[in-house]
């Protein structure tokens, strides 16, 4: 298994992208501006049941956990 960190995970490329290696196996980091908005990538998550590590959010632009 991998370690994978994807940016800018609510569409396009990013998004398939977080999606193909979650769907491998491997953990995925989805970088996202705002969870609320990135709905197609929760809903794969909890429908195909892909590793969530959303509990752990932390925030770069301010660099601390928020």
């Amino acid at each position: 298994m991998s370690v994978v960190l994807v940016t800018d995970s609510i569409t396009g490329i990013g998004l398939a992208t977080a999606l193909h290696f979650g769907r491998l196996g491997d953990g995925v980091y989805a970088g996202v501006r705002n969870i609320a908005t990135a709905t197609e990538l929760t809903t794969a998550v909890e429908v195909e049941k892909l590793p969530d590590f959303s509990g752990k959010r932390t925030s770069v632009a301010r660099g601390r956990n928020p």
